[in-house]
């Protein structure tokens, strides 16, 4: 069995497969993370692209701009839509075009605990069995 794994960082000290690393997080409440479809392509002006994707009928989470690069947020549901109506705008080549999960809080972590985290994360990317890995940590 393969699938994804999504490591809210309250977890990270119970997950069985790593009882013997342990992070000094702050134990909270980590809300589930946004499923989203994500695309990035070069432009400077989101708001005719929210207006374009707004008359395509698609439901827009967020659009941003950064660097000359637009980043399209969108339910993953609304993937197909919002491709569609990307490329009917005349936009083919993206720097990203993908769905993920994002978290709706970061967790910081720093010193000692960003060595164990980037341990872990290496771990599970070497098991055949996890295909993405996920996580809330901001290091």
């Amino acid at each position: 069995m393969s699938g994804t794994v999504f490591i809210p960082m309250l977890d990270v000290p119970r997950a069985p497969a790593i009882s013997s690393i342990a992070l000094s997080v702050k134990v909270t409440l980590v809300p589930d993370p946004d499923h989203l479809a994500i695309f990035v392509f070069d432009g400077d002006d989101d708001e005719a692209v929210l207006e374009a994707l707004m008359m395509a009928d698609v439901d827009v989470t967020d659009v941003e701009v950064d660097n000359g690069k637009v980043t399209v947020f969108a339910p993953h549901t609304e993937y197909n839509n919002t491709r569609t109506a990307l490329e009917e705008m005349g936009i083919s080549e993206f720097d990203e075009d993908l769905i993920a999960f994002v978290p709706q809080v970061e967790a910081p972590i720093e010193g000692e605990d960003v060595e164990v985290m980037e341990r872990f994360l290496a771990m599970l990317e070497d098991c055949d069995d996890v295909q993405n890995v996920y996580h809330n940590a901001q290091f």
